[in-house]
């Protein structure tokens, strides 16, 4: 198994999202953070976004397992995006016992595998379809081009 640093614990007052997976938006947020953000980013570096009421941060942790088309693959460590969020709704604002509820947060880790934890497990595949497009184009600014050089000393 490969070795790989410990995560600190979820950032006070969030806990790891748990259950069924982000609504989609937000797993393109995730992916989008994986491609462009994180390989600019320090293991730890959060970063934060409101969605649908409720404010959800994404964190740089280091990846012990995932998922690959379905498949648990672990003994691994990548790193990868773990969203996290809020433990304080509206709903509890001002509830008796919040801190409490917010201390329990830091137990909650990714050390190991957990059916629990809403990851996505489908890699984005390609866009095939604008794949088709991109490659039309390319082919009509080439012709373009050529149609130009070669009506330009034509007049």
């Amino acid at each position: 198994m490969t070795e790989c640093a410990l995560n600190p614990p979820p950032p006070d007052g969030f806990k790891i999202w748990r259950g069924a997976p982000p609504p989609r938006a937000l797993t393109q947020w995730a992916v989008d953070l994986r491609d462009h953000w994180m390989p600019k980013a320090n293991y730890g570096d959060t970063i934060g976004i409101n969605f649908e009421g409720q404010y959800v941060v994404a964190r740089k942790d280091h990846h012990t397992w995932t998922y690959k088309k379905g498949v648990l693959l672990q003994g691994i460590c990548i790193p990868g995006i773990t969203l996290y969020q809020s433990l304080l709704t509206p709903a509890l604002a001002g509830a008796p016992g919040l801190a409490r509820g917010l201390a329990a947060s830091s137990t909650d880790s990714l050390t190991t595998p957990d059916p629990n934890v809403a990851a996505y497990t489908e890699e984005p595949g390609t866009d095939w379809k604008l794949v088709g497009v991109c490659a039309g184009a390319a082919v009509v600014v080439v012709g373009a081009f050529w149609a130009g050089i070669h009506f330009a000393g034509k007049v």
